[in-house]
């Protein structure tokens, strides 16, 4: 028996007992209003509350019942949690070990140098000193490729450089850069490396400073001049507290305080090409310590 069955039968039920109290009720009435009591008349009624008006009851509620009783059955089959997406609990399990797990320790070999304190490269200014860092992560072995062949530590610092430290300090117009390789078992290498540049000196400044000066010039004109084709130049330099200078750009050769070049003209090694300028430097030391330099840039019309 379904439950909207037994529902049903329930209601009949109900309805029947409460039609025949009704009825007693009404043979009652008559009694004590009329004084007598008709039995057949007092059956009709009974028959018509307690048979004809649960039956009509019955019937306009047992659509409702049986819908009922289909919507119920239809629900006690669909599974539990039907239309919803279900997590298993292995996914729940797994995503539990990766909030739990670890994060892994960067294995990546690296190394960065830096020149007073800067990546790339830096320019000095006149007589400006420098050091030079590098840190590894990972390495087991770094070696120094440039300015010379050299095996170093994986992370460390040089000390002061200044003029006069040979393959290390850059000279007017040239640069010197810093390159370091590191590996890790020697199967994988990374590299890095910083430039210094050298700055002309002001000679003024510099004399001012410390009584000494350098000056050149290219046809009597300072810092640099662009040639048209064919031109010839010369180039002429003095000095102040210094007894001898020195050529150091584009070639390198002892040269007096002061004086004058031949005439230059094309094909001469001196002589700039078009995208290709040639800067004529010297240095002129005054003592043991302190040097002045001074340079010019010859550039030729396109």
């Amino acid at each position: 028996m379904t439950l909207a069955a037994a529902w049903l039968i329930m209601v009949f039920c109900g309805i029947s007992i409460v039609a025949l109290v009704i009825t007693a009720a009404i043979s009652w009435w008559q009694v004590r209003t009329k004084g007598s009591s008709n039995p057949t008349h007092v059956a009709i009624h009974a028959a018509t509350l307690s048979f004809f008006v649960p039956g009509s009851v019955l019937i306009l509620l047992g659509g409702f019942g049986w819908g009922l009783d289909r919507a119920i059955e239809s629900r006690s089959m669909e599974p539990s949690g039907a239309g919803l997406p279900k997590r298993s609990h292995a996914a729940i399990s797994d995503k539990s070990s990766m909030d739990s797990a670890p994060l892994a320790k960067d294995t990546a070999l690296a190394v960065e140098m830096r020149v007073n304190g800067n990546r790339g490269s830096i320019t000095l200014r006149p007589s400006e000193t420098f050091t030079y860092g590098w840190t590894s992560r990972n390495a087991s072995y770094c070696e120094m490729v440039s300015p010379v062949k050299q095996a170093i530590s994986p992370s460390g610092t040089s000390r002061v450089i200044g003029p006069g430290g040979g393959p290390f300090y850059p000279e007017i117009g040239r640069s010197v850069t810093y390159a370091v390789i590191c590996s890790v078992d020697g199967l994988q290498t990374v590299t890095d490396a910083v430039t210094i540049l050298a700055q002309a000196a002001d000679s003024d400044v510099v004399g001012k400073r410390y009584g000494l000066a350098a000056n050149i010039s290219a046809n009597g004109i300072h810092g640099s001049i662009t040639l048209r084709p064919g031109e010839t130049f010369s180039y002429s330099w003095s000095s102040r507290g210094a007894s001898v200078c020195e050529l150091v750009s584009p070639a390198k050769s002892g040269i007096p305080a002061s004086g004058t070049s031949t005439v230059i003209g094309p094909g001469d090694p001196f002589y700039p090409s078009p995208g290709h300028a040639i800067t004529i430097a010297i240095t002129c030391p005054g003592s043991e310590v302190w040097t002045v330099t001074d340079a010019v840039t010859i550039k030729a019309a396109k």
